[in-house]
């Protein structure tokens, strides 16, 4: 159960980076590189949105949407990244630009 509220919480914490401006995702990541257990779950749950968003552009326009494209490619690159130790503060500013 925690783990499942967890999962909810950084769904709902990456739903509304998302929708952040560039200011607010960048002032996120001191607090994000100082909390190193949660770097995974995040990028899981931003995974999680993209992928969601482009099977939902597929079903809907038959075409996958550039921006969920885009992101799910940050994302994945940042958890290779984490996955090889670089710096969690360098993975976090890169995602956050890449975002906005």
């Amino acid at each position: 159960a925690k783990e499942s509220t967890e999962l909810m919480d950084e769904l709902n914490y990456a739903k509304n980076l998302l929708n952040a401006s560039l200011t607010e995702k960048l002032r996120d990541v001191e607090t994000l590189s100082k909390n190193k257990q949660r770097i995974p779950l995040l990028l899981f749950a931003l995974e999680r949105i993209a992928k969601s968003a482009n099977t939902s552009s597929i079903i809907a326009k038959g075409t996958v949407n550039s921006r969920w494209s885009k992101i799910l490619e940050v994302v994945e690159y940042s958890q290779n990244a984490y996955n090889n130790n670089v710096n969690s503060r360098l993975i976090l500013t890169n995602l956050m630009l890449k975002l906005s």
